[in-house]
């Protein structure tokens, strides 16, 4: 019979108020989850996602949370990278909240300072059910201690730490109980995720334990704890190291910037191709540039590039080393968001969100929502079309469509993007019309460059 499954949302001295100081590993009290705790705790971070309305003066802080914030969804997350990577659970940054800027608010445990930070998403996978924050403090922060990817024994203790319904940092205990595991949950009335290869365990999951440790005896991290069973008790399951660690090296840790260039291979960081309008060509990047290292870090292939590239921010400056030929230089680069690569990298052009009063056929003054286009760039797509500086899109065109003639009013870069890449999307016609400053409307072809 299948199971309904919720997803579950949610050696020193310590100085916290009731917690004992000076422990002596060797006293009878000084248990495995004891001695786990203390390695692992550290590690752990409880997370609150809040909507919070701010001005456009307003700067945003924990002070504003405090004041304005509305918290949406909490649950736990644990640091991988000393420089501030904390993974948890997809469902746990859900951003389907409506008005307000989502923020989210990492505290730790009074026994470890007790103290919250500020962090920003990186990215999500919702079919793992994983996603990946940044702490933006600049500190560094102790991360957890993976375990073998091969080394589990059913049946040896495991200890989970999580914030189950608002209770920061609790722990709890069990046995693992089995692998392999595949489960059905229901995450709403109408949907469904399917995931295969959990871990179960007997330690009590709960709400506010999503995202948190499934650590071994070692204190090591075994597994990420995700769902709990609504109908039974002891029955817990958390997403194992191994799927943990491909996620995280195939779908998280992937840049949220623009380089524009293309290397030889994913082991020959050589520069092979530079995209024309690309951050790296206008930067001082040129092709046969082998990269060394990402602000003093050196990298080797692909995936210590990402790894690397993660961390940079959006026009924050960073340092690139290269080697040309026979020299070692140095490059301060900036990088725009990765959504660049669709608005300057293919279509060569930018724009914002405006709006034009027109008079339509009755002789009634209307409102319309436009692309108001701020930048063209030269020998591309848009300049070819004949698109200028205060132009404004109107509209493009899809092969099947319920309005006239498959035209399809655009208001963003965002959604014009996402019309442009639609499988209905005209190549063959004109498929775009817009308006200049004299009020002149236009259709036009619109060739993409990937």
């Amino acid at each position: 019979m299948q199971k309904q499954l919720l997803l579950a949302f949610g050696l020193c001295s310590l100085t916290a108020n009731g917690v004992a100081q000076n422990i002596n590993p060797a006293s009878e009290r000084f248990t495995t989850e004891s001695r786990v705790y203390l390695s692992a705790g550290p590690s752990v971070v409880n997370i609150g996602v809040y909507a919070v309305s701010l001005g456009e003066d307003d700067i945003l802080s924990l002070q504003a949370i405090q004041q304005a914030g509305r918290q949406i969804s909490q649950g736990t997350g644990v640091i991988i990278d000393e420089r501030g990577l904390v993974i948890t659970n997809a469902h746990v940054v859900d951003q389907t909240i409506g008005r307000g800027t989502v923020v989210y608010q990492l505290s730790f445990a009074e026994e470890f300072g007790g103290h919250s930070v500020l962090a920003r998403l990186i990215s999500v996978d919702e079919a793992s059910d994983l996603a990946l924050l940044k702490i933006v403090d600049g500190k560094k922060h102790p991360p957890i201690v993976f375990a073998k990817e091969d080394d589990l024994m059913i049946g040896e203790k495991v200890i989970a730490i999580g914030s189950p319904l608002g209770n920061s940092h609790s722990l709890t205990s069990g046995i693992l109980s089995g692998v392999n595991r595949d489960i059905d949950v229901k995450v709403d009335r109408r949907n469904t995720l399917v995931f295969k290869g959990l871990l179960q365990t007997d330690a009590a999951i709960n709400f506010g334990n999503s995202g948190g440790p499934l650590l071994n005896a070692l204190g090591e991290l075994i597994g990420i704890n995700n769902a709990t069973a609504q109908s039974a008790d002891g029955i817990g399951y958390a997403i194992p190291i191994e799927q943990v660690n491909e996620i995280l090296r195939e779908r998280l840790r992937r840049p949220r910037v623009w380089f524009g260039m293309q290397l030889k291979s994913d082991s020959n960081l050589v520069i092979d191709e530079l995209h024309p309008r690309s951050p790296a060509a206008n930067q001082g990047l040129q092709l046969g540039d082998r990269i060394l290292a990402i602000n003093s870090v050196a990298v080797g292939d692909h995936i210590e590039l990402n790894n690397e590239l993660v961390m940079v921010e959006e026009d924050s400056e960073f340092v690139v080393e290269v080697q040309r030929k026979e020299r070692m230089l140095q490059l301060g680069i900036t990088l725009p968001a990765i959504e660049a690569r669709d608005t300057i990298g293919a279509l060569g052009l930018d724009g914002a969100p405006g709006s034009i009063w027109f008079v339509d056929e009755y002789g009634r003054s209307n409102k319309s929502r436009v692309i108001k286009v701020t930048e063209v760039y030269s020998k591309s797509p848009a300049s070819s079309l004949g698109l200028a500086v205060g132009d404004n899109i109107h509209a493009v065109r899809l092969k099947a469509n319920n309005l006239r003639s498959g035209w399809t009013p655009v208001a963003s870069m965002s959604q014009l993007v996402t019309l442009l890449k639609n499988t209905n999307f005209v190549q063959d016609d004109f498929n775009v019309i817009w308006s200049s400053s004299d009020g002149s409307y236009h259709q036009g072809k619109l060739v993409i460059n990937n």
